[in-house]
């Protein structure tokens, strides 16, 4: 059917051979042409007619004046019928070719200021357009680029089988199945590393050729950047699981420590006794307040937690700086709840103890506590008074004493040791490993 109809299609001539000037002055300059020939033709019959008046002439001078009416009279004719409409198509040319350099230009611009990588290919996998962005990207420059296959320089050599077969299939039908979508894949450099991209293809069909066009960008810093937020959700999401726990567990220590001070509600007062349980309680919800107010939900700054408490206990227990000094000399240690919990009850009896019984009457003194970090893990908890000393009968596995009994059941907890020294005051060593993921 096809074929019969292209049979039977008439043969047509450009349009710009019909029209003398333009298509709105068609009519206006056929009526000038009519008007000069007829001019013309009224010319030559006056001519003509003088002519005959006159003697006769020689025949060649009758032929040099016919020639020169012929050549009058045909000029006009070539020009309106030949030489303008070739004109018109020679400017129109013209004008085509200098818009297809400018709108080149503009593509080309806009190529080389891209953000992204644009490639582009045609049969065989041939790369025919390269911008700077790629030079960046990949490392291989405009000219290295040009007239080589893609699939070799940019894509990693376990996944070029399946990309070279399927931009075979798009090159035969025009089809595939990453035309129009964006996906994400592994791109190659040329020093050989590997960088997570995400490309865009396109198709395009010129002169009954598929030709493709590819944009290209460099997705590591977004990929860095939702892997960080997938393992800081996590985090957050055990972080939570992690404090229900911990409030278990301060619960079942709260119950513990208030049980504990029941036994000595007959050699204290009982507001004396709530005073002591309600300091303890202080000392651990300080803990959670630092968390709180920490980027790092799961450590705090030891130091930082040591200096709040210890203005806590002496606001609660009325000492004045002029007569006892705390020295706190904590380097910058963090601890996690496992462990800040444990050692922040401990110093929590250890300060409470100092300030009561160390510096009896008008006497003055000195508390120092420090923090150091040694190798392995290991950490060394020092706490020290110049005060009267403990008594020398004083053991800590077998005291009456409720907060020795605590600081010594805290220390089991925490696997670590306790060294009791009487010289000069009274001085406590706590040595413990710091584990990760110590479940306290």
């Amino acid at each position: 059917m096809k074929q019969s109809e292209n049979k039977t299609k008439k043969l047509t001539f450009p349009k710009e051979l019909f029209i003398f000037v333009t298509q709105k002055d068609r009519f206006t300059t056929v009526h000038l042409l009519l008007a000069i020939i007829i001019s013309i033709f009224l010319v030559e019959s006056f001519i003509m007619g003088i002519l005959l008046l006159l003697p006769p002439l020689s025949s060649v001078m009758y032929v040099f004046i016919d020639s020169i009416l012929l050549v009058t009279f045909l000029f006009p004719v070539f020009y309106f019928i030949l030489f303008r409409p070739m004109q018109l198509l020679l400017q129109k040319y013209a004008d085509n070719k200098e818009a297809r350099k400018e709108s080149m230009e503009q593509s080309r611009t806009l190529m080389e200021t891209a953000g992204d990588a644009i490639i582009c290919l045609q049969e065989g996998d041939i790369i025919y357009e390269w911008n700077k962005k790629a030079e960046q990207l990949f490392g291989y420059t405009m000219k290295e680029a040009i007239g080589k296959q893609l699939h070799p320089l940019i894509v990693p050599e376990r996944y070029r089988e399946k990309a070279a077969k399927g931009m075979e299939q798009f090159f035969r039908t025009g089809k595939g199945h990453l035309l129009g979508k964006v996906v994400e894949i592994k791109a190659l450099r040329r020093n050989g590393t590997e960088f997570d991209a995400e490309i865009s293809i396109s198709a395009m069909r010129v002169n009954g050729i598929w030709k493709a066009a590819g944009i290209i960008r460099d997705i590591t810093e977004r990929k860095q950047m939702e892997s960080n937020i997938r393992n800081s959700l996590e985090e957050k999401e055990l972080l939570l699981k992690e404090i229900h726990h911990r409030v278990k567990n301060n619960l079942q220590v709260i119950s513990s420590l208030i049980s504990l001070q029941s036994s000595q509600i007959e050699n204290k007062s009982p507001a004396e006794v709530l005073d002591e349980s309600q300091n303890r309680i202080r000392a651990m919800a300080f803990i959670h307040e630092k968390l709180y107010k920490s980027s790092d939900l799961a450590k705090i700054n030891f130091g930082d937690y040591v200096r709040s408490l210890t203005e806590y206990l002496m606001s609660a227990y009325q000492i004045s700086t002029e007569k006892i000094t705390v020295k706190i000399d904590i380097a910058d240690v963090a601890l996690d709840i496992a462990f800040a919990i444990p050692c922040g009850l401990i110093l929590n009896e250890l300060i409470s103890n100092a300030f009561k019984h160390a510096f009896p009457g008008d006497r003055n003194g000195e508390i120092t506590i420090m923090l150091v970090r040694q190798e392995h893990g290991l950490h060394l908890l020092t706490f020290k008074d110049n005060g009267i000393g403990l008594p020398s009968k004083v053991k800590l596995d077998k005291s009456d004493s409720l907060g020795l009994q605590i600081i010594d059941s805290l220390v089991k907890q925490i696997g670590g040791t306790i060294q009791v020294k009487k010289e000069k005051g009274s001085s406590f060593e706590i040595k413990f490993k710091k584990e990760e993921n110590k479940d306290g």
